[in-house]
């Protein structure tokens, strides 16, 4: 007698939206839900896709990690961020995802965290669009993924110019 095992898997949402790559920057609702922004990557290329939460991208954007525009959060703050910005016809699409730290008052012993991120869209410097997330649905994995991506690529953060500086050889 032969036996049949059923194999349930359960997908991360983030992960579907992310299509396979191995990092999600951020994934989030926005707008009430009916949109979703995603800025996701691998060892080699960052994509950021904005659709429809039902719908194919609406716009979608690719980028070699090697020349993303891409600043780490600076080591300072309550909040751990990082930002990065992609670039099309004129149009520039910044995203930020992060952590805000609630230090505890003075007798509370725990330290919350809430993730938070979204996005700005503008051209020529004026903000066409405030993509901000629904706080519930943002999703990261890894926040310092994109910096890991930048440095096995060769790359390094120099803080005192802001910066990615190529290692020499």
């Amino acid at each position: 007698m032969k036996t049949a095992a059923l194999l349930i898997v359960l997908v991360n949402p983030a992960w579907a939206e992310c299509g396979g790559y191995e990092g999600t920057f951020l994934t989030c609702e926005i707008e009430g839900g009916q949109k979703v922004l995603s800025v996701c990557y691998d060892d080699e290329f960052a994509i950021y896709r904005f659709r429809p939460k039902d719908g194919p991208p609406e716009l979608e954007l690719h980028k070699h990690i090697s020349t993303l525009n891409y600043t780490p959060w600076p080591g300072v703050g309550r909040a751990i961020w990082d930002e990065v910005v992609f670039s099309n016809k004129g149009y520039t699409y910044t995203v930020v995802a992060g952590l805000d730290r609630d230090f505890p008052e003075e007798h509370e012993t725990a330290i919350g965290e809430r993730l938070f991120g979204g996005g700005v869209v503008d051209r020529s410097g004026v903000e066409v669009a405030d993509l901000s997330c629904d706080t519930e649905s943002v999703y990261t994995n890894n926040l310092n993924g994109l910096t890991w991506a930048k440095n096995q690529l060769g790359y390094v953060w120099d803080a005192g110019t802001q910066t990615w500086e190529e290692l020499p050889d």
